[in-house]
Formats: C-alpha cells, sequence, structure tokens
C-alpha cells in the first residue's frame, strides 16, 4: 500500500455520525450527548460508526472540518425549542472545543418540511435545521480541530428540558463531524 504521509497508512474522507431518537409526548433531557453509545449495543451502523463510546479505535485520529446537527424527524414546534433552549457543544479531550446555541450548526441534509397528507394547504408538520445542501453548513476552515489516538470526544446539547416541555411529536437528531480520518502506519 502506498505511503500518503510519514506514518500515515490510509487517508478516509469521512464524517463521524451518531443519532439520538426519543417518543413524542417526553420531555427532552437537559443534556443530550452524541457519541456516547457504540455500535452493537443499542446501535446499528444506521444510526452511529463508533465501535467504542467517545473514542477512536486504536491507530485512527480524526480532523474535524465541520460540525452539523440534523434534525431528520422533528416537529416544528420541537425544532424551535431546540433552537431557543439548547447549545451544542464539541468536547474533545474534556475542552470545549466548539459551542454555540443549536440553530448555529444547520444539518446540511434531509427535506426543509414535509406536508401533512396530499390535500393542498395542509399545515407542514416535520422540519429540519438547515437547506439540504451540504454547502449550506458552517466549515472550520483553518481552524479544524484534531482528535488525537486515545483522545474522548463526543458532543451535547444542553439546555432547558424544563421550559421545552414534552415533545410533541418524535425525535430523530443527528450529529455529523465531518472531516479526514488517518490510519497510522
Amino acid at each position: 500500500m502506498q505511503v500518503i504521509n510519514p506514518g500515515v497508512k490510509l487517508r478516509l474522507q469521512t464524517p463521524l455520525y451518531d443519532t439520538l431518537t426519543a417518543a413524542s409526548g417526553a420531555p427532552p433531557s437537559n443534556i443530550l450527548t452524541f457519541f456516547d453509545v457504540p455500535q452493537g449495543g443499542s446501535k446499528d451502523k444506521s444510526q452511529t460508526n463508533l465501535t467504542t463510546s467517545k473514542q477512536l479505535i486504536s491507530g485512527y485520529r480524526f480532523i474535524v472540518g465541520s460540525m452539523r446537527i440534523a434534525f431528520i424527524d422533528c416537529n416544528v414546534t420541537d425544532l424551535v425549542k431546540f433552537m431557543k433552549y439548547y447549545v451544542a457543544t464539541l468536547w474533545v479531550a474534556g475542552k470545549e472545543t466548539l459551542q454555540a446555541p443549536v440553530e448555529f450548526w444547520p444539518g446540511g441534509a434531509g427535506a426543509v418540511g414535509s406536508l401533512d397528507g396530499v390535500t393542498a394547504g395542509s399545515p407542514i408538520q416535520q422540519w429540519t435545521n438547515g437547506k439540504p445542501d451540504p454547502r449550506a453548513i458552517v466549515t472550520l476552515g483553518a481552524d479544524s480541530i484534531e482528535i488525537g489516538e486515545g483522545q474522548t470526544f463526543y458532543v451535547t446539547l444542553a439546555g432547558n428540558g424544563t421550559t421545552f416541555g414534552n415533545l410533541t411529536g418524535n425525535l430523530f437528531v443527528r450529529t455529523y463531524l465531518d472531516g479526514v480520518m488517518f490510519v497510522n502506519a
């Protein structure tokens, strides 16, 4: 296999992703944590691509170029409350490396809204935050963040579940860390 850089066996342009779900009628937690539950427990590959909790597997490191939060199944009332009452934070090695209110991190994926039923003029019931276009995201550019081998990392959505109240619909939210994965030689 060709060596790309000294000490690097493979370079992959890929996102890290993780998914959280909740049922309608339940209050969301004050802190929702992504990248905590790996594949094999209660999650499969469609929900996360991590195989260990809050860490990359040995020999891997990742350069984060952007963070996205995609509300794939969420009522507009709930989405607005997440944007008003929750802050997203990327934690690496126990330090806050990115932090802003949820609306700052558009998903760049998914439908903007869908009609409830087929009758013209039906109210829109399902929404996502951001235009379904991968260019509609916040990129870090030269300020990219490295997740080194053995470092812990995770993303939290922290807010006030009491102010939020109960979910008015089901919740399916996915966080992406876009970037480059390096496999050490």
